[in-house]
Formats: structure tokens, sequence, C-alpha cells
């Protein structure tokens, strides 16, 4: 199961399409167990600066609300300051 992917806003300035960024947030470390990711899609709802960690599976953990949430995680956001590699 991929846990590299990323996606953010169509218009972000620095972050495109490939670069990979990386943070030091523990808690991203535990729950998707990688704290680098490659920038590889966009998403129509996320907000500037808003980078969208997936496994690139979608299947839903439910109906309703929970829709929109991976079954693989209940995980939901974290704050965390990132960087660009490359």
């Amino acid at each position: 199961m991929d846990r590299y992917s990323a996606a953010i806003k169509l218009t972000q300035g620095a972050l495109r399409h490939g670069a990979i960024v990386e943070t030091f947030s523990p808690e991203v470390q535990k729950i998707f167990g990688s704290t680098r990711w490659r920038i590889m899609d966009t998403g129509g709802g996320l907000r500037r600066w808003q980078i969208d960690c997936y496994f690139g599976e979608d299947e839903p953990l439910g109906p309703g609300k929970l829709q929109g949430r991976p079954r693989a995680t209940t995980f939901e956001y974290a704050y965390a300051n990132a960087r660009i590699v490359n």
C-alpha cells in the first residue's frame, strides 16, 4: 500500500507536481510510517499550504460523514511543519 503520495491545491507556488516534502512530525510518522511525501495529485477541496497525505486507496470507512475518510485509518489531520526536499 503506497504511503508516499500526497495531493495539494492546484495553485501552490513553490509546491509542484513531483516535489518531495518532508515533515518531522512524530504523529504523522507513527500513523503513516513515513516522513516523506511526493506531490502526485491535486485536490479541489484543499486549502492553501494544506497537504493531503494518502494511501492511494480510497475505500470509504463507512457511509454518511465517513464516506470521505479512508478505511485504512481513522486518523483525520495533524498540524506539522514541512520542508521541500527537492
